[in-house]
């Protein structure tokens, strides 16, 4: 995906869901309490990295400022963290097939954010 941060961000947050759903402790309370923030903290790990990079490679090919990147980057995590969830506790619709409905809101934050910063 080198020729677009977008389509890089976009597939690396699926497979980010994906695994945090193969592994869920990840997304456990009780886990995120172990956490040393300022020892080992989410933001060193190389898969974080991996998620972030592109959505801020993103904001810098656009010129989009902090604030902007900032709140459209918790839309992101709210989606992950939020569908990782769902997937885990069962709570899909029968039938539902979520990488689908994942990447249709992906697409629809992106398309909102193009829009109101004028790229659209």
């Amino acid at each position: 995906y080198k020729d677009s941060h977008k389509e890089a961000h976009m597939a690396m947050s699926e497979a980010y869901i994906t695994h945090l759903c193969r592994y869920p402790f990840l997304i456990s309370p009780s886990f995120w309490r172990t956490i040393d923030e300022e020892q080992i903290g989410i933001r060193r790990w190389k898969s974080f990295g991996m998620l972030v990079d592109p959505f801020e490679q993103y904001c810098k090919e656009h010129g989009l400022p902090e604030e902007v990147r900032k709140a459209y980057y918790f839309n992101f995590q709210a989606l992950a963290y939020g569908s990782a969830f769902v997937i885990n506790s069962g709570l899909l619709l029968e039938g539902e097939e979520p990488m689908a409905r994942i990447r249709e809101l992906q697409n629809r934050i992106y398309e909102n954010l193009e829009k109101t910063m004028g790229l659209a």
